[in-house]
């Protein structure tokens, strides 16, 4: 219901409300047949009043719908924004660690036949402190096509042993 529709509805609830009050004064106090009378003004008092509760339950709902809508959005638009700052900064550091990798022990890890280049461990190295304990794959843009090279993943790209990405 649109808000001028509404607001006219409201309107008109009130004036019913005050007719009814004028006609409640009218009443001779002790009339017999005042009792079906009063029940009857009770009773449209009563629709009256729904009416009334019903619009102003449906403007609630509005405002928390619209609300609600206003604030998610904003905090999706600062989450993806975090996201996208994170993945960039992410992406310099691999490029950086590309281009200067220390010295990766031997080169004998590279012959145990993994295919993914930038999860190579050191099998002999289980403690969950150690640097080399678990590496995972990085995002799909960033892996590496050429096959004879080892890839020096940084510290704060890595996972202590245990820990598994989904």
């Amino acid at each position: 219901m649109e808000a001028e529709n509404e607001l006219m509805l409201e309107t008109t609830a009130y004036l019913q409300l005050l007719d009814l009050e004028d006609r409640r004064a009218e009443l001779v106090p002790d009339e017999p047949s005042l009792s079906d009378l009063e029940i009857t003004y009770d009773l449209i008092e009563a629709d009256i009043r729904a009416t009334l509760q019903s619009i102003r339950d449906r403007r609630i709902a509005r405002a928390v719908h619209n609300a609600g809508r206003a604030a998610d959005l904003t905090l999706i638009n600062n989450i993806a924004e975090v996201e996208l700052r994170d993945q960039e900064e992410r992406e310099r550091s691999f490029r950086l660690s590309r281009r200067s990798p220390p010295s990766v022990g031997s080169s004998s890890s590279s012959s145990s036949g993994s295919s993914n280049l930038l999860s190579i461990t050191d099998s002999e190295s289980s403690d969950p402190g150690s640097p080399n304990s678990s590496v995972f794959d990085l995002p799909s843009g960033l892996s590496s096509t050429d096959a004879d090279k080892i890839v020096y993943v940084p510290q704060i790209l890595r996972l202590p042993a245990g820990r598994f990405v989904y």
